[in-house]
């Protein structure tokens, strides 16, 4: 597509087969970074799209976007269609890489890789029309092959997300598409969403629905967006997905303010010399339940009483 025809409000977000079908400064800035010797195993094209403060805090440049995935990194361009601003690219070694998040609210989607540059960890947000995020999974899934090739356990019968009734479809329908068809599941620790009294009288949401997934390479970890009110629709769900080779510590808590069992589960990560911390809700869930169903991901695990 020539620069001429290019106003990066295309329609819909596509994959390309080859890197001239990118639009516009995208399929320029893609060839000088990609390398024949690392080939691409999965290339997307984003139109236009932005967020401020979006669900979870979301908040994503507004500009047109492209991502490939490599045998060995994420390489992202991004033209903000600015006079004055020229377009970039940025390329993420998976070595480097402390997360990936990926979730959709009604029409808006986006990408989040949380990454290690020079010592500090930064974060490349894409977003993106949600009718787009199946694209967006094949992107994570190629990512997530490299993570579990090495990550096989022995184990009898395992859980399945299939046969995990009790997880909202809300929830499942995010997690499912991101686990491989050859990934081992080690384990599923729901978290139920529970309700507070509060000091005026109305409930509130002590935690919402989440679910952590526990697989041969890591984790993944669902949650939803807090409803304002028991029984309210939820439209924002988010998946962040830890590789095991860079989990270095598990915290598990109490909830400091509820009354009925909750647990608060810290996943530390660390590339290089940066570190970040997960933290999600799982309500129902006693940290002293979980220290041995979270065994397998790490041995530094801490269990706060």
């Amino acid at each position: 597509m020539s620069d001429r025809s290019f106003t990066g409000n295309e329609c819909w977000v596509y994959q390309a087969d080859a890197v001239d079908q990118l639009a516009g400064h995208h399929a320029a800035l893609m060839a000088g970074a990609l390398d024949a010797g690392d080939p691409v195993t999965c290339l997307i094209y984003a139109p236009r799209r932005g967020a401020e403060a979006g669900p979870f805090g979301v908040a994503a440049p507004s500009g047109s976007h492209a991502l490939a995935v490599t045998k060995t990194r994420f390489v992202l361009t991004h033209d903000p269609h600015q006079a004055g601003t020229a377009p970039a690219v940025r390329s993420v070694p998976f070595d480097n890489v402390l997360s990936v998040s990926i979730g959709e609210a009604l029409t808006l989607g986006w990408v989040a890789v949380r990454f290690v540059e020079r010592d500090r960890s930064t974060t490349e947000t894409i977003a993106f029309s949600s009718t787009g995020i199946d694209l967006v999974r094949a992107a994570l899934r190629a990512w997530r092959r490299t993570t579990i090739a090495a990550a096989r356990i022995d184990a009898g019968e395992l859980p399945s997300l299939a046969l995990a009734s009790e997880i909202p479809p809300f929830l499942r329908s995010q997690l499912a598409p991101l686990v491989l068809g050859d990934e081992p599941l080690v384990d599923i620790l729901l978290g139920r969403e529970t309700w507070l009294p509060s000091h005026r009288g109305r409930r509130r949401c002590g935690s919402p629905w989440a679910c952590c997934v526990v697989t041969g390479g890591g984790l993944l970890i669902g949650q939803s967006e807090a409803p304002l009110a028991p029984g309210d629709l939820v439209f924002g769900v988010s998946v962040t997905c830890l590789d095991k080779r860079v989990i270095r510590r598990l915290s598990l808590a109490r909830f400091p303010d509820d009354q009925e069992p909750g647990t608060t589960l810290a996943v530390e990560v660390q590339a290089g010399s940066a570190t970040h911390n997960v933290r999600v809700r799982l309500g129902g869930l006693k940290p002293a339940d979980l220290g041995s169903r979270l065994a397998g991901v790490t041995p530094h695990i801490e269990v706060v009483r």
